[in-house]
């Protein structure tokens, strides 16, 4: 048997396995990152969980002066955790279904209702355009999913709900 034949051989079944060896440790890693992620969107979420209370059940023409204040900070709070996972998303870093099945349907209720006139606001200010714009890319993603929601269908999720397919 040629010797160079052999070589080729051990190089290309050496090669293999470094590639199948990569593959699963970087399939690995990816699982590790994005749990790492969903457990930093469940804090994150929790910290900002009585704002987003507040801020739902709010009613600006019965509200004190320090009621209003604290509907202001309560808004910056919630728009500041939805920013934080729009981001996340948008970079893959945490799950599509994570973020579908535990927060469209809030941050639609919660944009439409109270925090889009906010972060309008906030954008039209010296802040600029690129404030909360992770927040808005992640409502304008998201906002169809409510509709394919198996509460609301009596259906399981489609595959991707964010395409309702």
């Amino acid at each position: 048997m040629d010797p160079m034949l052999v070589v080729t051989a051990a190089y290309v079944l050496l090669t293999a396995a470094i590639a199948s060896y990569v593959r699963n440790q970087t399939a690995a890693q990816k699982r590790n990152t994005e749990r790492d992620a969903c457990l930093l969107v469940l804090q994150l979420m929790e910290k900002v969980r009585a704002d987003r209370a507040f801020v739902r059940q709010y009613k600006d023409a019965v509200a004190s002066d320090e009621s209003r204040e604290r509907y202001a900070r309560s808004l910056d709070a919630v728009c500041r955790a939805f920013d934080i996972l729009g981001i996340l998303d948008r970079l893959a870093l945490v799950p599509q279904s994570f973020v579908d099945s535990f927060y469209a349907c809030p941050l639609k209720s919660l944009y439409e209702g109270h925090l889009k006139n906010f972060v309008e606001r906030e954008r039209e200010t010296s802040r600029g355009k690129t404030h909360f714009w992770e927040l808005h890319q992640l409502y304008e993603r998201t906002k169809g999913v409510y509709s394919f929601h198996p509460a609301l269908t009596g259906k399981d999720w489609p595959a991707n709900p964010r395409q309702g397919k």
